[in-house]
């Protein structure tokens, strides 16, 4: 099994509002959601205690979102997000190659599993089964 596409890019701003305005206003993505998350599922799954994050889309549909962070980390939180058709299976092989990940979450709207893990970079990655008719 292999990824199936390209879920997503996020950039982490400093400036939320301004970041928001020039990906809409001056590059014309447009608006998808929005919402601050708090709690376990985003504690457990990043060790975060909330973020607030933006998603646009361009006209053909790819997804940028847009994260903010209140409290600041040393280490890089942008990321990539991956479809893949078992997130299980690709946990299991990345663990192979003594990758560490996080544990398996199906997220708020109950359309996903996720994972997050770091590449030998370390930058962030994101892995995303839909499930229960999700995209």
């Amino acid at each position: 099994m292999s990824i199936k596409n390209i879920r997503h890019s996020c950039l982490c701003v400093d400036n939320l509002e301004r970041a928001d305005y020039f990906y809409r206003k001056v590059l014309g993505l447009h608006y998808v959601n929005s919402e601050v998350e708090e709690g376990d599922f985003i504690k457990s799954l990043l060790g975060l205690d909330s973020l607030t994050w933006v998603k646009l889309a361009t006209d053909s549909g790819d997804i940028l979102e847009l994260y903010w962070l209140p409290q600041k980390t040393n280490d890089s939180f942008n990321h990539i997000a991956f479809t893949v058709e078992n997130v299980q299976y690709m946990r299991n092989k990345l663990r192979e190659f003594e990758i560490d990940c996080s544990e398996i979450k199906l997220d708020k709207s109950g359309t996903h599993k996720v994972m997050f893990c770091r590449d030998p970079e370390k930058n962030m990655l994101e892995m995303c089964e839909p499930v229960n008719g999700g995209e």
